[in-house]
């Protein structure tokens, strides 16, 4: 990478690295940017702003990932009573 890219191009270039792989660490970016960690913590603080994002200890992981994973999350809780019931009488069934 470039040491001398601006904010803009380095973020960009973060964004894209985080889609791709799914996660980056705050080290993993400090050294491949060739920029201290505090810097990568701004960008990564701007990036999440902008929703493009998540921070996560340590790093940060795409936004649309977030979404999946809460998406299930509230799935799971939606009609609780009605799958309850559904997997009593099945279960009952197989006694």
């Amino acid at each position: 990478m470039p040491t001398h890219q601006s904010a803009q191009e380095r973020r960009n270039d973060i964004h894209d690295r985080v889609q791709r792989d799914g996660r980056a660490s705050v080290a993993e970016l400090s050294q491949v940017f060739d920029v201290s960690e505090v810097t990568i913590r701004g960008d990564l603080q701007a990036l999440a702003e902008q929703g493009l994002l998540v921070r996560t200890h340590g790093g940060a992981i795409p936004a649309s990932r977030l979404s999946r994973d809460l998406s299930l999350a509230l799935r799971r809780q939606e009609q609780v009573l009605a799958k309850d019931h559904i997997g009593k009488a099945g279960a009952a069934q197989i006694e």
